[in-house]
């Protein structure tokens, strides 16, 4: 995942903006496992990509 990330396009540029927010929010979810979690990580990610 982390190698197609890198591939040079528009939306991999974007991708790459915000790549360690979206590992931070991977871990968290799987750290607590919650629907809150999971909820407010869809939230941030329609935020940066809209």
């Amino acid at each position: 995942t982390l190698i197609l990330a890198y591939i040079p396009s528009p939306e991999m540029e974007q991708m790459n903006k915000s790549l360690p927010l979206m590992i931070g929010l991977v871990i968290m979810a799987n750290d607590y496992f919650s629907i809150n979690a999971l909820y407010y990580s869809f939230v941030i990610l329609e935020i940066f990509f809209s």
